[in-house]
């Protein structure tokens, strides 16, 4: 089988849920000992997924523009890591690695950034993912019908700041941006839309995301935490720029010492800007999710490591079928704290 398109969404999935699990247990130091640490996490993942944009070979090709793709299949590794030093007040933290936050959808960035503590739970922090040629892929021209579409680089950088536990209430605020670039971009061209059009379908531009969240209950080894985010897509082409507004809902519970589940669900809407010159309408999208993750610390009473079982669902509907999209992953992985 193919190496899954599916390994790097699941990875970027899992990694937040760890992420908010491992903030939330904060207690007025960022780690137990000052000094340099690395973690790693080793695993697979199984997916399967149907999208326009999925650039798998088996989807190279479609034969018209009324329908969401081919599905596609397959296994791949998963691999994270971060190294990190933490200061000798273990109030203050540098890392360079992947973390939590993802800005592009379905990407998990490495990122430098820095980590303060500012009270007994309360953070802030900054962080800086570059530009990494070949790290995400597109179409050049998504809608070209009866032939074989051409890959190009799909580059992004950006920051992100967050305030967790702003003044040691329950309350975060997060805030990212990031700068989008589609190598050769000829959307619409094979449609043989004129110049004016095609600037409509440009991808490239900017991305911001804003994100509030509040812990409603932590009680019993069992934290609920709803969620807000607004995303603003403003790129070159008015027809694919677009204002996102999301809810979630995460439920982590600890129990019997080793065990942790974590349930995250989230739904968004995407209203766009301009009308599509290829579909004559203007694009409306709505997207669903669900993330649920069993973690075991100390299996086989190994130190310092921990076993995670992870799915995720997610589906996109659009009043434009070429839009939809559907994927269903699962990841199983060994993390290891040196």
């Amino acid at each position: 089988m193919k190496k899954s398109q599916q390994a790097v969404s699941i990875a970027a999935a899992i990694t937040t849920l760890l992420g908010a699990v491992s903030h939330a247990n904060a207690t007025g130091y960022i780690d137990d000992e000052a000094g340099f640490g690395f973690e790693l996490l080793l695993g697979a993942t199984v997916g399967q997924q149907q999208s326009q944009f999925d650039t798998d070979d088996d989807n190279a090709t479609t034969a018209d523009l009324n329908n969401s793709g081919n599905k596609s299949s397959g296994v791949g590794p998963a691999v994270l890591g971060e190294l990190n030093y933490t200061f000798a007040n273990r109030k203050t933290q540098i890392f360079l690695g992947q973390q939590d936050e993802n800005i592009v959808r379905g990407q998990d960035q490495i990122e430098l950034g820095i980590t303060q503590m500012v009270g007994e739970y309360s953070e802030l922090e900054l962080a800086y993912f570059p530009r990494i040629p070949g790290f995400s892929e597109t179409w050049q021209d998504p809608y070209l019908t009866g032939s074989a579409r051409q890959k190009t680089d799909a580059d992004s950088s950006g920051f992100r700041m967050a305030w967790r536990y702003i003044f040691d209430t329950p309350v975060t605020l997060r805030y990212g941006f990031a700068k989008a670039d589609i190598e050769n971009e000829r959307s619409g061209v094979a449609f043989g839309l004129d110049a004016a059009e095609q600037q409509l379908m440009q991808r490239d531009g900017s991305y911001h995301r804003l994100a509030a969240e509040v812990m409603v209950y932590d009680e019993g080894g069992l934290m609920i935490t709803p969620q807000l985010t607004y995303t603003k897509a403003d790129t070159d082409g008015d027809a694919m720029a677009f204002d996102s507004y999301g809810v979630g809902l995460e439920a982590t519970y600890s129990f019997a010492e080793r065990h942790f589940t974590s349930l995250f669900m989230n739904y968004d809407k995407r209203d766009y800007k301009g009308r599509n010159p290829i579909f004559s309408q203007t694009q409306d999208d709505d997207d669903v999710g669900i993330n649920a993750i069993y973690g075991y610390m100390r299996p086989f009473d190994f130190d310092n490591s921990s076993l995670y079982v992870m799915a995720s669902y997610e589906k996109g509907s659009s009043n434009i079928s070429f839009y939809e999209s559907k994927s269903l992953g699962m990841l199983v992985g060994i993390a290891y704290e040196f």
